[in-house]
Protein backbone atom coordinates (compact mmCIF):
# COMPACT_ATOMS: atom_id res chain seq x y z
CA UNK A 1 0.00 0.00 0.00
CA UNK A 2 1.31 3.57 -0.67
CA UNK A 3 2.79 5.02 2.27
CA UNK A 4 1.38 8.76 3.64
CA UNK A 5 3.61 10.86 6.29
CA UNK A 6 1.72 13.36 7.67
CA UNK A 7 4.48 16.01 9.67
CA UNK A 8 1.43 18.41 10.75
CA UNK A 9 -1.88 17.71 12.38
CA UNK A 10 -4.88 17.01 10.46
CA UNK A 11 -7.09 18.59 9.72
CA UNK A 12 -10.87 18.03 8.15
CA UNK A 13 -9.48 18.53 4.72
CA UNK A 14 -7.23 15.76 4.69
CA UNK A 15 -10.05 13.66 6.59
CA UNK A 16 -12.47 14.53 3.66
CA UNK A 17 -9.45 13.61 1.59
CA UNK A 18 -8.92 10.23 2.60
CA UNK A 19 -12.23 9.29 2.24
CA UNK A 20 -12.15 10.56 -1.50
CA UNK A 21 -8.45 8.31 -1.76
CA UNK A 22 -9.44 5.05 0.74
CA UNK A 23 -5.41 3.59 -0.49
CA UNK A 24 -3.62 6.21 1.21
CA UNK A 25 -2.43 4.10 4.48
CA UNK A 26 -1.66 6.35 7.84
CA UNK A 27 0.77 4.47 10.25
CA UNK A 28 -0.78 4.18 13.62
CA UNK A 29 1.39 6.77 15.59
CA UNK A 30 2.86 5.46 19.01
CA UNK A 31 3.69 7.14 21.81
CA UNK A 32 7.19 5.48 23.09
CA UNK A 33 7.64 4.30 26.66
CA UNK A 34 9.39 6.26 29.32
CA UNK A 35 11.26 3.70 31.28
CA UNK A 36 12.16 -0.10 30.31
CA UNK A 37 9.41 -1.35 32.59
CA UNK A 38 6.98 0.73 30.62
CA UNK A 39 5.27 -0.17 27.40
CA UNK A 40 4.55 2.03 24.04
CA UNK A 41 0.91 3.56 23.98
CA UNK A 42 -1.03 4.36 21.04
CA UNK A 43 -3.02 8.35 20.47
CA UNK A 44 -6.51 9.17 20.45
CA UNK A 45 -8.02 7.52 16.86
CA UNK A 46 -10.34 10.47 16.83
CA UNK A 47 -9.74 13.71 15.27
CA UNK A 48 -11.90 16.08 17.63
CA UNK A 49 -11.93 14.33 21.25
CA UNK A 50 -12.78 17.55 23.07
CA UNK A 51 -15.44 18.56 20.40
CA UNK A 52 -14.27 22.11 19.80
CA UNK A 53 -13.59 24.28 16.87
CA UNK A 54 -16.93 25.45 14.53
CA UNK A 55 -17.10 21.79 12.85
CA UNK A 56 -18.41 18.81 14.38
CA UNK A 57 -15.71 16.85 12.75
CA UNK A 58 -15.93 13.78 13.84
CA UNK A 59 -19.43 13.85 15.46
CA UNK A 60 -22.59 12.72 14.06
CA UNK A 61 -26.03 11.95 15.36
CA UNK A 62 -28.66 9.84 13.00
CA UNK A 63 -32.30 8.50 13.71
CA UNK A 64 -34.80 11.09 15.31
CA UNK A 65 -31.82 13.01 17.07
CA UNK A 66 -30.16 16.50 15.77
CA UNK A 67 -26.80 17.18 17.22
CA UNK A 68 -24.38 20.28 17.34
CA UNK A 69 -21.51 22.51 18.53
CA UNK A 70 -22.32 23.98 22.07
CA UNK A 71 -21.03 25.97 25.31
CA UNK A 72 -23.90 25.09 26.82
CA UNK A 73 -21.64 22.55 29.00
CA UNK A 74 -18.34 20.49 28.30
CA UNK A 75 -16.16 18.68 30.47
CA UNK A 76 -12.79 19.32 28.19
CA UNK A 77 -12.47 23.12 26.84
CA UNK A 78 -15.43 25.36 26.38
CA UNK A 79 -17.87 22.89 23.87
CA UNK A 80 -19.32 19.88 23.69
CA UNK A 81 -21.76 18.42 21.64
CA UNK A 82 -25.18 18.17 22.09
CA UNK A 83 -27.50 15.65 20.66
CA UNK A 84 -31.33 16.18 21.72
CA UNK A 85 -33.05 12.65 20.99
CA UNK A 86 -36.77 12.14 20.30
CA UNK A 87 -36.93 8.53 19.65
CA UNK A 88 -34.58 6.01 18.91
CA UNK A 89 -31.80 7.54 17.41
CA UNK A 90 -27.44 7.23 17.31
CA UNK A 91 -24.64 9.59 18.11
CA UNK A 92 -21.84 8.30 16.66
CA UNK A 93 -17.77 9.07 17.19
CA UNK A 94 -15.81 8.32 14.19
CA UNK A 95 -11.86 7.65 14.33
CA UNK A 96 -10.02 8.50 11.40
CA UNK A 97 -10.08 6.65 7.97
CA UNK A 98 -7.27 4.43 6.99
CA UNK A 99 -5.60 3.02 9.46
CA UNK A 100 -5.28 -0.01 7.80
CA UNK A 101 -4.27 -2.27 11.01
CA UNK A 102 -4.59 -5.81 10.40
CA UNK A 103 -2.93 -9.02 11.28
CA UNK A 104 -2.00 -9.54 15.01
CA UNK A 105 -0.12 -7.29 17.05
CA UNK A 106 3.92 -7.09 17.73
CA UNK A 107 3.19 -9.85 20.94
CA UNK A 108 1.28 -12.16 18.05
CA UNK A 109 -1.97 -11.25 19.84
CA UNK A 110 -5.62 -10.41 18.29
CA UNK A 111 -5.43 -6.45 18.36
CA UNK A 112 -8.08 -5.31 20.85
CA UNK A 113 -10.01 -1.97 20.79
CA UNK A 114 -11.33 0.45 23.25
CA UNK A 115 -13.17 3.40 23.36
CA UNK A 116 -14.76 5.01 25.96
CA UNK A 117 -16.43 8.59 26.06
CA UNK A 118 -17.89 11.36 28.83
CA UNK A 119 -21.56 12.28 28.74
CA UNK A 120 -24.30 14.01 31.33
CA UNK A 121 -27.63 14.26 30.21
CA UNK A 122 -30.40 16.74 31.12
CA UNK A 123 -32.24 14.55 33.70
CA UNK A 124 -30.42 11.69 35.66
CA UNK A 125 -31.53 8.26 34.81
CA UNK A 126 -31.34 7.90 30.91
CA UNK A 127 -30.52 4.43 29.61
CA UNK A 128 -28.86 4.04 26.62
CA UNK A 129 -26.15 1.45 24.81
CA UNK A 130 -23.00 2.42 24.24
CA UNK A 131 -20.35 0.00 21.70
CA UNK A 132 -18.13 -0.45 18.82
CA UNK A 133 -18.19 -0.58 15.10
CA UNK A 134 -15.41 -1.20 12.85
CA UNK A 135 -15.65 -0.78 9.10
CA UNK A 136 -13.29 -2.63 7.25
CA UNK A 137 -11.58 -2.30 3.44
CA UNK A 138 -13.75 -4.58 1.86
CA UNK A 139 -16.63 -2.73 3.67
CA UNK A 140 -18.09 -5.27 5.90
CA UNK A 141 -18.68 -3.76 9.38
CA UNK A 142 -18.51 -5.16 12.44
CA UNK A 143 -20.80 -4.29 15.67
CA UNK A 144 -19.19 -5.45 19.14
CA UNK A 145 -21.00 -5.75 21.70
CA UNK A 146 -23.13 -3.15 23.74
CA UNK A 147 -22.85 -2.21 27.08
CA UNK A 148 -26.11 -1.00 28.84
CA UNK A 149 -25.36 2.53 30.82
CA UNK A 150 -27.56 5.05 32.66
CA UNK A 151 -26.78 8.47 32.03
CA UNK A 152 -27.07 11.00 34.63
CA UNK A 153 -26.75 15.10 35.14
CA UNK A 154 -22.95 15.09 35.72
CA UNK A 155 -20.61 14.00 33.05
CA UNK A 156 -19.11 10.85 33.49
CA UNK A 157 -16.62 8.31 31.49
CA UNK A 158 -18.66 5.60 29.90
CA UNK A 159 -16.95 2.90 28.37
CA UNK A 160 -17.74 0.78 25.44
CA UNK A 161 -16.79 -3.34 25.87
CA UNK A 162 -12.98 -4.11 24.12
CA UNK A 163 -13.56 -5.57 20.84
CA UNK A 164 -11.22 -7.43 18.94
CA UNK A 165 -11.25 -6.69 15.27
CA UNK A 166 -10.72 -9.51 12.68
CA UNK A 167 -7.20 -10.13 11.56
CA UNK A 168 -7.92 -11.61 8.62
CA UNK A 169 -9.50 -8.13 7.50
CA UNK A 170 -7.55 -4.82 6.93
CA UNK A 171 -9.46 -1.99 9.47
CA UNK A 172 -10.10 1.41 7.77
CA UNK A 173 -11.75 3.00 10.76
CA UNK A 174 -13.54 2.48 13.92
CA UNK A 175 -16.23 4.51 15.74
CA UNK A 176 -17.64 4.38 19.10
CA UNK A 177 -21.44 4.54 19.00
CA UNK A 178 -23.86 6.04 21.75
CA UNK A 179 -27.50 5.11 21.83
CA UNK A 180 -30.06 6.27 23.76
CA UNK A 181 -33.46 4.91 24.48
CA UNK A 182 -36.54 5.10 21.92
CA UNK A 183 -37.53 8.59 24.27
CA UNK A 184 -37.06 12.18 24.59
CA UNK A 185 -33.54 12.40 25.80
CA UNK A 186 -31.22 15.60 25.67
CA UNK A 187 -27.43 14.57 26.62
CA UNK A 188 -23.99 16.34 25.96
CA UNK A 189 -20.74 14.19 24.80
CA UNK A 190 -17.09 15.42 25.21
CA UNK A 191 -13.46 13.67 25.72
CA UNK A 192 -14.10 11.01 23.60
CA UNK A 193 -11.11 8.04 23.17
CA UNK A 194 -10.68 5.61 20.66
CA UNK A 195 -7.37 3.26 20.34
CA UNK A 196 -5.64 0.12 20.30
CA UNK A 197 -4.89 -1.93 23.38
CA UNK A 198 -1.39 -1.95 24.15
CA UNK A 199 -1.81 -4.38 26.86
CA UNK A 200 -3.27 -2.54 29.66
CA UNK A 201 -6.83 -2.06 28.71
CA UNK A 202 -8.45 1.70 27.92
CA UNK A 203 -5.84 4.46 28.64
CA UNK A 204 -6.65 7.87 30.43
CA UNK A 205 -8.03 10.31 27.87
CA UNK A 206 -5.43 11.92 25.74
CA UNK A 207 -5.12 15.38 25.14
CA UNK A 208 -5.73 16.28 21.25
CA UNK A 209 -6.75 13.95 18.53
CA UNK A 210 -5.08 12.06 15.74
CA UNK A 211 -2.36 13.61 14.25
CA UNK A 212 -2.20 16.19 17.27
CA UNK A 213 -0.15 13.54 19.72
CA UNK A 214 3.44 15.36 21.24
Amino acid sequence: ALGLTLDHPLSSTIASKLEMFPRFKIPLPVIAQHGPHDIPGTVNCHINPPAEGNEPTGWAVSGTATGALTTERAWDGSKSYKVVATGASQLTMRGVSGLFLTGPNALGDNRTMWGFVHLAATVTDRPADIYLQPRYEDGTIQTGEASRINLTTDFLPYYAPGLEIDQDKVLDYIQLIVAPAAFPTTFYADGVQIEEDRGWGPTAWAVGGYGLET
